[in-house]
């Protein structure tokens, strides 16, 4: 289905808006919980077919690394095939190759059954790429004055399909084996894909802007640069304790419901934060939530392990307490970065003072590809440098922790030349083009407090 009947955005009414949120957030819960429910079940069937953790390693990566290839060329692409097209396709090829995954088991060949996995995980991986990116970009345009807000408002969702996932996937596993759970989660998936087809308002994506243009443009920006790599150190925050954090937690010997509530802390508490972060930092600005959240990320990670050199003994509580502060720390930190990035987009000279939806899509696709890479990283990491010795899991939590501190320090050089090179420019020279040390004079492209923002729903 075309966006044939495209809308202006400020046409769209404050009801349509209402509907789109509903759907979108009922999206993706659902796109959360087939993202989390893999992990509790596939290792065990991989293991009863004798594939190794070298192969599983693979079919586990294949997923965000084919959406870190896919994100950016979905984005360049969008203004012209449309973001409502890309997002309930991208929905219905996860949602059919999730249903697929759940028939693999029927493969008996280990070499075949590999291979399938392989396949279908790239395949939506490609699917994932195309709705998140798009995704990002409806809610950058529709909302336009309120992204931070709608992002946090649409993180509660995906929070909850994390944390839904692996509970109701393990009760259809008992109901049905293998195979049910994924059935259910790819009907609900592709159900909700036929809503966005039906039910959102086709947003005009006309562009007269050079995506690739722009995108070379974006790359080479050091403000994008540094946010960016910002948002793979958080996913890779939260992404490295899959393969770790059980092991690190053995000595308090706890059920493994008592385990699973533990990893239920981190999106609970990015859940919970993430619409407080995107409301205040749409009014107040980006930059300064962007720095407390690593300052705050940095504080959990070294008293999660806890880190050699401070002596506190590793507690059930300290571990709690480590946990919150990182979902917290990433939510305060991850949730603006967007906004700071398409608004670094925006005041590009190939944006300045144009309203053009490549400005939205492409920097939803290089947001999302690097969202992707942390889900890259995070997982090698924590698998590669991290094994039952509880020393190396406490150096490389601090060892991320430094980094998150270094993430802040980059953060706060970044904004304190921006300030230095908007009050060195005179006021007659912003826009004009010239380069003063280094730096083209143009104001917005330092600006990094957002215009005043409307309710989320006008």
């Amino acid at each position: 289905m075309e966006d044939t009947a495209q809308t202006q955005v400020s046409t769209i009414s404050r009801r349509i808006k209402i509907i789109s949120i509903i759907i979108l957030s009922c999206t993706y819960v659902v796109t959360g919980s087939v993202y989390a429910v893999i992990a509790p079940f596939f290792p065990t069937l991989a293991e009863e077919r004798n594939v190794t953790n070298f192969e599983i390693g693979i079919i586990f990566a294949v997923y965000p690394l084919v959406k870190l290839i896919v994100s950016p060329i979905i984005g360049a692409f969008l203004p012209h095939i449309g973001v409502k097209y890309a997002l309930w396709a991208g929905m219905m090829i996860d949602g059919g190759c999730t249903m697929a995954f759940g028939f693999l088991p029927e493969i008996l060949d280990h070499n075949t059954f590999v291979a399938f996995c392989i396949v279908v995980r790239g395949i939506e991986g490609m699917g994932a790429a195309a709705y998140q990116t798009a995704g990002f970009s409806f809610a950058s345009a529709v909302f336009k004055d309120s992204v931070a807000t709608t992002l946090g408002f649409l993180e509660i969702a995906t929070s909850l399909g994390f944390m839904a996932g692996p509970p109701v996937g393990g009760l259809l596993y008992k109901a049905g084996g293998f195979r049910l759970p994924f059935i259910v989660l790819a009907s609900l998936m592709i159900v909700a894909g036929i809503c966005i087809a039906y039910f959102l308002p086709s947003v005009s994506h006309e562009s007269k802007i050079s995506t690739t243009g722009l995108m070379k443009r974006l790359i080479t920006l050091p403000r994008v640069l540094i946010i960016c790599i910002g948002v793979a150190l958080h996913i890779t925050s939260f992404s490295y304790l899959d393969p770790t954090l059980s092991i690190h937690i053995e000595p308090f010997k706890l059920s493994h419901p008592q385990v699973g509530l533990i990893f239920l802390i981190i999106p609970a508490a990015y859940g919970l934060c993430a619409p407080v972060v995107g409301y205040v930092s749409d009014r107040i600005g980006f930059r300064i939530f962007i720095v407390l959240g690593n300052a705050i990320l940095g504080v959990s990670l070294l008293f999660l392990g806890p880190a050699p050199f401070i002596p506190v003994k590793l507690t059930l509580t300290q571990t709690i307490l480590s946990n919150i502060g990182m979902g917290a720390g990433v939510a305060v930190a991850l949730i603006p970065s967007y906004p700071d990035v398409l608004e670094a987009a925006k005041s590009s000279r190939y944006c300045r003072g144009r309203e053009d939806f490549a400005t939205n899509s492409v920097t939803s696709g290089l947001y999302s590809a690097f969202i992707s890479l942390g889900q890259i990283i995070g997982p090698i990491v924590g698998g590669t440098f991290t094994s039952a010795s509880d020393v190396d899991f406490d150096w490389i939590s601090t060892i991320i922790g430094f980094i998150a501190f270094g993430q802040m320090g980059l953060v706060i050089l970044l904004t304190i030349v921006e300030k230095m090179v908007d009050s060195e420019v005179p006021s007659s020279e912003f826009g004009s083009g010239k380069t003063i040390n280094g730096i083209k004079a143009d104001k917005n492209l330092y600006n990094t407090k957002p215009n005043e923002s409307s309710p989320l729903l006008t």
